[in-house]
């Protein structure tokens, strides 16, 4: 009976049409993508010839994404990141920066990855730039010009993978959130916290770096056109991880962020940080990225309420009352997260402190004079 009714259908002048076009389209959309893959191949290596090397990666790994079985496009990608940071990371575009940290997580490349994020500082030219606010806080005021050397800042955080090679070889303490020397797993490239003034000082200076100054700091922030946030003077949560709406979520008061921090499984309702990077559209005037959201920073001025008011006009410093040090930038999470509360600790020319104990929120980055 079945072969009767399959005979039935083959005989059938409609039917065998329908199986000819179903045929030659599989055919047809087999050699299609037989060729965007080779014409990808073939980019590929021509732009490698070329030295064309940014547009290498991008090619080659939009291959890799489709076939990673291709030919040798694996161990070409590979030979095309590693050219990549031989010759240096400074000149990359953001996107192409930010694209090679992602490949060098996915394929566990730890050297290679804390090589790049060691590369990765942005070049801050000298010249005058407005620092403080007015409208701010009485610790921002006066607003007023200041004139900045050149120097040279991270255009990331310092990540988890970075500071446990320092741990490593120097011995130091690890955040409480570690055990031992190993951070929560698949966060290596998340930016470290819980780590003090002292521990972040002693990294940068293992990095032949230094902590930025606040006026350092915020000039990378803002720009030299005296931006409110990164990215210019309107107020989008959507462009830094900060925790927003979270009190009721949070019964036991804020120590519940180190067991947040400690997690390995990320609940997408609970505030978490985040792989540094992740919002581009945050990005600085100079490009620097993660300035507001992902985590406060440490900076190398000891903090003065009042400091402004007879701060000097070139390159200054605090470097006294010493009884705590500034902080810049906002963090991944706020006991109470209410809009206009965080927006407004979100503001370049923000000012904060703390004494020289570790905080679930409070990381850092390194500068260099240039």
């Amino acid at each position: 009976m079945q072969n009767r009714l399959i005979g039935r259908l083959f005989r059938n002048r409609f039917f065998r049409i329908f199986l000819t076009l179903l045929v030659l389209s599989m055919i047809g959309y087999l050699a299609t993508s037989e060729f965007s893959k080779f014409m990808l191949y073939r980019s590929g290596i021509d732009s490698i010839q070329s030295m064309d090397l940014e547009q290498a990666f991008e090619e080659l790994q939009s291959l890799y994404k489709l076939d990673p079985e291709y030919r040798d496009v694996a161990l070409q990608l590979a030979w095309t990141v590693d050219e990549i940071l031989t010759l240096g990371m400074d000149n990359l575009d953001l996107q192409h920066n930010v694209d090679i940290l992602r490949w060098l997580t996915s394929t566990q490349d730890w050297e290679a990855l804390a090589t790049a994020l060691d590369q990765s500082m942005v070049l801050i030219p000298a010249g005058e730039f407005e620092m403080g606010s007015d409208q701010g806080d009485y610790d921002e005021r006066p607003q007023r010009r200041i004139d900045l050397d050149a120097y040279e800042i991270d255009r990331y955080e310092v990540t988890n993978l970075q500071y446990q090679l320092f741990l490593l070889s120097t011995g130091r303490r690890s955040p409480q959130y570690w055990t031992g020397t190993d951070f929560p797993p698949s966060t290596h490239d998340f930016p470290v916290v819980g780590v003090s003034w002292e521990d972040a000082e002693a990294y940068c200076q293992w990095t032949n770096k230094r902590l930025p100054s606040e006026a350092e700091w915020e000039k990378a922030c803002r720009g030299n056109q005296g931006n409110l946030y990164p990215w210019g003077d309107t107020w989008h949560p959507d462009k830094a991880n900060v925790g927003l709406d979270i009190a009721n979520l949070w019964p036991e008061g804020f120590e519940d962020a180190w067991e947040l921090l400690s997690v390995s499984e990320r609940d997408s309702e609970l505030p978490s940080i985040m792989p540094v990077g992740s919002f581009i559209s945050g990005v600085s005037p100079y490009g620097v990225l993660d300035m507001v959201g992902n985590v406060e920073e440490w900076t190398v001025d000891w903090y003065n309420p009042s400091s402004y008011q007879n701060m000097p006009q070139k390159n200054p410093l605090t470097l006294e009352p010493k009884w705590a040090h500034s902080i810049r930038g906002s963090g991944w999470v706020y006991r109470h997260g209410v809009e206009n509360w965080v927006s407004k600790w979100s503001r370049c020319s923000s000012r904060n402190a703390s004494h020289s104990f570790s905080h679930a929120r409070v990381g850092f980055r390194c500068a260099r004079s240039y």
